[in-house]
């Protein structure tokens, strides 16, 4: 539950500043506004953006040859497509898109599915680098190919510097990669456009504070 700024839409209507959950800003104003949103909350600047949509979860994902994802019960939801077997399971990148999006699968909602989504994200970084992705100029172009045709990037974001990000990071681990969410003071705050969440304002402030200056947000686990 954040303050959105002023805006222009489409039409050229001018609407007032805003109290309103954070994902409004892009369906009110695209990735500009959304981007406003998030500097005006957390006090970063934002250099650059990916817009990724459904078809480039199931793109890049496929261009990785799947991905293992993990479920402690077996699952069926009939509004995701998910079906999976409980335990390990191998996906395409169809069935990744399912995994991430699906919601009613989860007790804890869409706090779960944010997890869900993180676990994801690490077992695609998994993936790339067991598979040598990162460090195979061929198949880093391939996956660049099928992941870039179907993304959104801001202008000053390119093929080249994507590259380079790639290139920084081949000497990384799984392990490497902490994921975290911004401390939530009140998980079923009631406003006026619904259930929302708040967050915790001194400690999601000392995270933005520790992004901002580089450092580590969360410490080294034991034998990592």
């Amino acid at each position: 539950y954040v303050k959105i700024p002023r805006y222009t839409d489409d039409a050229g209507e001018s609407h007032s500043a805003q109290k309103n959950k954070l994902n409004a800003a892009f369906a009110l104003g695209g990735a500009p506004l959304l981007l406003e949103t998030v500097t005006e909350a957390t006090g970063m600047e934002i250099d650059h953006y990916i817009e990724v949509g459904f078809g480039g979860v199931v793109n890049m994902v496929d261009a990785l040859g799947g991905v293992d994802v993990c479920l402690p019960t077996a699952a069926d939801d009939r509004r995701s497509g998910l079906k999976l077997d409980a335990g390990t399971s191998h996906v395409d990148g169809l069935m990744g898109l399912a995994y991430v999006r699906a919601r009613y699968i989860d007790p804890t909602a869409d706090s779960g599915r944010i997890e869900r989504q993180q676990r994801f994200r690490g077992s695609m970084f998994q993936q790339a680098t067991s598979a040598g992705v990162l460090l195979n100029p061929v198949k880093l172009e391939s996956f660049l190919n099928a992941a870039l045709s179907s993304v959104t990037m801001d202008e000053n974001l390119t093929r080249d510097a994507l590259l380079d990000l790639a290139s920084d990071m081949d000497d990384l681990s799984p392990r490497d990669i902490r994921f975290l969410t911004v401390p939530i003071a009140n998980a079923n705050l009631s406003t006026e456009v619904g259930s929302s969440v708040l967050w915790d304002k001194t400690k999601a402030r000392a995270v933005f504070e520790s992004l901002e200056a580089d450092q580590p947000l969360v410490k080294k686990q034991k034998g990592a």
